[in-house]
């Protein structure tokens, strides 16, 4: 596959990568002032003698205020989604395609969960394609070429392997569907929860979080980010080259350097 097609695609990637990533600036809600939360369970005043027309007008600021309150925990949640993941040289809130246009906090923070759940796998998955296909250290050693055919060989060499990797797949997602995610059975079948953090399953057993520091807290979630995203497009890359040459990363970027030299030396 030519440098120019590798260039193309990545930059194609990477736009639509970073639109869902960076969000657009949120929309805080003003002039709340001190106004106190209506009680809904409050049993309603007696307007007799009251019009029907002057009866609504008493209704209407009260309609007004549950709908101000209502913009206010969605603008707290796309303020928690946005304050992460906005970095140079992309800029603070970078959303060319405006994909983040009317979504709501909701909406936004499964987004962030969603991207940070694919960086995750994404990074392990490129560190696998580089690690096994160079080094072999799984499974004797007989399992080897390009890494896009390593699930046939897999198969082929050891049935069974996949039933226990399906079966942790599965605990892992119904761990963090259950931490994270609202019961459907309420009826919000897409909703996280108000109280949980997108990727935070509370796993560090390393204690690298720093959980006393806000500013360090930021800083660690931003490297994550823009590393999964490095990740996700280098693994999309490793994928579309390997499928194009049929063989592993190392070796046809290899030769592709050899061929370069010897090119330059003629």
């Amino acid at each position: 596959i030519s440098l120019e097609t590798m260039a193309t695609t990545a930059s194609t990637l990477a736009l639509l990568l970073c639109s869902y990533a960076t969000l657009a600036t949120p929309v805080a809600p003003q002039g709340l002032g001190n106004i106190a939360k209506p009680n809904v369970n409050r049993a309603p005043r007696k307007l007799s003698g009251i019009s029907p027309r002057n009866r609504m007008s008493r209704l209407a600021p009260r309609v007004q205020r549950e709908k101000v309150f209502g913009d206010k925990k969605d603008g707290v949640l796309r303020q928690e989604v946005a304050k992460i993941g906005g970095t140079a040289p992309m800029g603070e809130f970078w959303d060319p395609l405006g994909i983040s246009n009317g979504k709501s906090g909701s909406e936004l923070k499964r987004y962030r969960e969603a991207e940070i759940t694919h960086g995750r796998v994404a990074m392990l998955g490129a560190m696998g394609f580089m690690v096994q296909e160079q080094n072999r250290p799984l499974f004797n050693g007989i399992i080897e070429g390009p890494a896009i055919r390593h699930f046939e060989r897999m198969n082929e060499a050891f049935p069974g392997f996949w039933i226990p990797v399906v079966a942790a797949i599965g605990n892992a997602e119904l761990t963090r569907a259950r931490k994270g995610w609202e019961d459907p059975r309420t009826g919000n079948l897409w909703k996280l929860k108000d109280s949980y953090t997108p990727g935070d399953m509370g796993f560090d057993p390393l204690g690298l979080y720093p959980a006393e520091n806000e500013d360090a807290q930021v800083e660690i979630k931003n490297r994550e980010l823009n590393n999964g995203r490095l990740a996700m497009l280098a693994l999309a890359g490793f994928m579309a080259q390997e499928l194009v040459t049929d063989d592993p990363i190392y070796t046809s970027a290899f030769e592709r350097y050899v061929d370069q030299v010897q090119y330059i030396g003629k």
